[in-house]
This record gives structure tokens, C-alpha cells and sequence, in this order.
């Protein structure tokens, strides 16, 4: 009797061991677990770098100008190197034809400064949109270019418009046209801009002898000789406006 009690406890024991043991995960079902987790997240990290990877892609495709920076460059556009040192003279000398009253300036110092067309050019759309350019007027005789005028060129025009008044008033100017005033205020203004935009840093050292200031004194410039042979690599004239000046 008491050996079959014993047998019969030690059967129940292995059983109730046998079901015990079957509950714990073995040391495989564990791998498997830690291996599906580890997918989960390599394929979650490959996302999260696909979504980065996706919007840098989209940022760098972004214009220059349209990012918000607390830099900002010249356009790059029209030739290297964009800025050169430029002597300045500051003294009066050979400005005037003649030194007298009624004296014009000598038209000499005018020459060679505008491109083919005055400064107006034409560009591709592709060329407008790697530059991040705002969308112009198309050319009449190409529906894939838009017309364009560098700025540089423009307020130059105004400064001489200013001049070509001096003289019309000063009696010393073959023009014959009526002075348009709204427009020499207009050049007034668009010169006003372009001085107060291309603020020059340069400090001007001073001196006690007549001019006050030396002349030779070199400043950063805007390369101007590559501009002019960009400008007139790409020259197209402006379209005529009706009623009114060209610039």
C-alpha cells in the first residue's frame, strides 16, 4: 500500500513538473522574440532615415534665396571672381569739358559703361528656377525665355538721366525733350536704394590738403567686367513700353 502511494505521488509530482516546464518560453522561443524586436526596430530606424534623407533631398532642391538664413551671398551667376579691389579719385580734376560755368561733365567717363541692349537679357525657365529668379514676361520671339534687366544696369541709367536734367536745366544739353519729371524722381529714388543697398565700409583716411581725400585708395567692387561679358553673352531688347521710357 504505501509503495503504491509513494508511486502514485511521484507520478502526480513529474506531471504537475512536465506542465510547469511547458509554461516557461525555452531559451529558442526567447531568441525568436528578441530577433522579431530587433527587425521592428531596424526597419523603424530605416524609416525614420528614409523620412531625414527625403526632406534634406527636398531642402537642397530648394532656391538660395528662398531659405530663411541669417547669411546671405551675391548671386554666383554671371562669373568668378564676383568682387575686385578698385582704385578710387576723389579730386575734381578732369571731370568738366571746361572750367567754366555751365561746365559738363566729361562725357568720356561714360563710355563703354552699358552692354548690348542696356543690361536687358533673356533666360531659359531652367536657368530662372536654378537661381530661384521670380517668373518675367516671355520674349516675343521665344516662348522659353523671359525677359530680364540687371538691376546694376538700370540705376546706372537713372544716374545718367539725372545728369542729362543738370544739363537741360544748366543750358549745356542738345536734348530738346521735355524733362519728365515723374521720371527723374523715379531715378532719384532707384539711385537712393541702390546707394543705401551697396552701402560701401570702406574707411576713407582722410587728409588736411585739398581734395580732403586721397585719391588711389582701393575699394571692394562688384566685378563689374564680368557682369558686362555675362550681360552681353545673354543681351535681348527690352520690349517697347507704350507711353512711357524703356527703364
Amino acid at each position: 500500500m504505501d509503495e503504491d502511494r509513494e508511486k502514485l505521488l511521484d507520478a502526480s509530482s513529474e506531471t504537475s513538473s512536465l506542465e510547469a516546464t511547458d509554461n516557461i518560453p525555452t531559451l529558442r522561443d526567447r531568441s525568436k522574440s528578441v530577433a522579431s524586436i530587433r527587425i521592428y526596430k531596424i526597419f523603424g530606424c530605416f524609416l525614420v532615415f528614409l523620412l531625414c534623407l527625403s526632406n534634406l533631398f527636398w531642402y537642397f532642391q530648394l532656391p538660395t534665396v528662398g531659405r530663411h538664413s541669417d547669411e546671405v551671398t551675391d548671386p554666383a551667376y554671371f562669373g568668378k571672381p564676383e568682387k575686385v579691389l578698385t582704385s578710387f579719385d576723389h579730386d575734381w580734376n578732369g571731370l568738366g569739358d571746361v572750367e567754366v560755368d555751365g561746365v559738363k561733365y566729361a562725357d568720356d567717363r561714360w563710355k563703354h559703361t552699358y552692354p548690348k541692349y542696356g543690361g536687358s537679357v533673356a533666360l531659359s525657365y531652367d536657368y530662372a528656377a536654378k537661381y530661384g529668379l521670380p517668373l518675367g514676361d516671355t520674349t516675343g520671339d521665344n516662348s522659353s525665355e523671359m525677359h530680364y534687366l540687371v538691376a546694376g544696369y538700370h540705376q546706372m541709367h537713372c544716374l545718367q538721366v539725372v545728369r542729362e536734367t543738370i544739363y537741360q536745366l544748366n543750358g549745356t544739353s542738345t536734348n530738346t525733350d521735355p524733362i519728365l519729371w515723374d521720371h527723374v524722381l523715379h531715378c532719384i529714388e532707384a539711385v537712393r536704394q541702390a546707394v543705401s543697398c551697396f552701402m560701401d565700409p570702406t574707411l576713407i583716411n582722410l587728409s588736411v590738403i585739398w581734395p580732403g581725400i586721397p585719391n588711389g585708395q582701393r575699394h571692394v567692387c562688384r566685378n563689374k567686367d564680368a557682369l558686362f561679358a555675362w550681360t552681353e553673352e545673354h543681351a535681348h531688347p527690352l520690349p517697347p513700353i507704350p507711353g512711357g521710357p524703356i527703364h
